[in-house]
């Protein structure tokens, strides 16, 4: 599925994301919670779209479909369960616990996709080294028997 996206396209994903991320954080802090638009809020949550959208491109790049597919689901949970306790809360405790909820989702998220990765990795070089012991023929249990042509006349 990844291997067919060009660099061109993975950049192109990379930037999605961090537009969504830009995005969804600005809905959820300054339209869910009504606070006033605030510069340098913006720009910490530019610079965690940054680190996701650079997490992203590096799954993209080394063709880690399983992690990619691990965090895609986990970046949408994450967002609904930031929306769900940003909708229900009034006061500052609620807003911390909404970002730091989705901070541990997206930790375990991907932790849990490289982990799931080299995993996968350990297991495809297994069954490759048993494939090869497979076939290789021991040549030391082999026994040629040579005749000689003049004791066979």
């Amino acid at each position: 599925m990844l291997k067919k996206l060009n660099l061109k396209k993975q950049i192109g994903i990379s930037l999605t994301f961090l537009v969504f991320t830009l995005v969804l954080f600005s809905i959820a802090v300054f339209g869910l919670l009504g606070r006033p638009y605030s510069g340098h809020v913006l720009l910490n949550y530019f610079f965690v779209g940054l680190g996701l959208g650079l997490y992203v491109f590096i799954l993209l790049r080394f063709n880690l479909s399983y992690a990619f597919l691990l965090f895609i689901l986990g970046y949408f949970f994450s967002y609904g369960t930031l929306f769900y306790v940003f909708s229900y809360s009034s006061d500052g405790f609620g807003d911390l616990a909404g970002f730091l909820g989705w901070m541990i989702i997206m930790g375990l998220v991907i932790a849990l996709g490289i982990t799931l990765e080299l995993l996968l990795y350990i297991r495809r070089k297994q069954r490759q080294e048993r494939k090869e012991h497979r076939d290789v023929i021991d040549v030391e249990a082999v026994e040629v028997i040579e005749h000689d042509d003049e004791t066979a006349s």
